[in-house]
């Protein structure tokens, strides 16, 4: 059970790191669409310019952790 919580046990850049980072990356593409959506009915373009940001950050930290270690 210490093993869970010990440093060392952590997996720095393996599967779960890389999953994450797509997962993150796809939800952000979906509140992308959903404020391009709201803006296309009349809602504000802030929803946009917000998911627009989440995206870019979102694939910064994708390729962040898809690059390998020097």
């Amino acid at each position: 059970m210490e093993d869970l919580f010990d440093a060392d046990a952590s997996d720095h850049g393996g599967v779960f790191d890389k999953v994450f980072a797509v997962s993150c990356l796809a939800l952000n593409l979906f509140l992308l669409d959903l404020g391009v959506t709201q803006h296309r009915e009349g809602g504000s373009i802030g929803w946009a310019v917000a998911g627009g940001v989440l995206v870019l950050l979102s694939c910064c930290e994708t390729v962040r952790r898809f690059r390998p270690r020097r």
